[in-house]
């Protein structure tokens, strides 16, 4: 004889379910179509060109110690009062690796400092 009168709880219909769709979409990851209009970058590719641009912004520094046009001010102080300094090399450096980024991965967010004569912006 089979059991003839056994009855799926709804609740537990409903819960079965959802776990097994938050299961498959653990596997299998979102379909395309949620991510449309979101580009990708290779971490590969962004390490490369991220070393390249260090190496560039290392050759600023060194282009302006060289000429000895640093012009170092005060950025700030530590936490035990001590002051911290910026100069011009600092900054070329970090506008030669910002703009470089920003040129070879234009939708990229890169968050960028800014420092003014009194205060430091981020």
């Amino acid at each position: 004889m089979a059991p003839s009168n056994i009855k799926i709880n709804p609740v537990g219909g409903a819960i079965c379910i959802l776990v097994g769709l938050v299961l498959f979409l653990y596997v299998f990851g979102f379909p395309s179509y949620f991510s449309m209009g979101t580009e990708h970058v290779s971490m590969k590719q962004l390490l490369s060109a991220s070393i390249v641009l260090a190496r560039r912004g290392g050759d600023r520094v060194r282009e302006i110690r060289r000429s000895n046009a640093l012009e170092a001010r005060v950025k700030g102080e530590t936490k035990e009062g001590a002051q911290e300094f910026v100069s011009q090399g600092d900054m070329a450096s970090h506008d030669e690796i910002f703009y470089g980024l920003m040129k070879t991965f234009p939708n990229l967010n890169v968050s960028r400092f800014i420092v003014s004569k009194t205060l430091l912006v981020y």
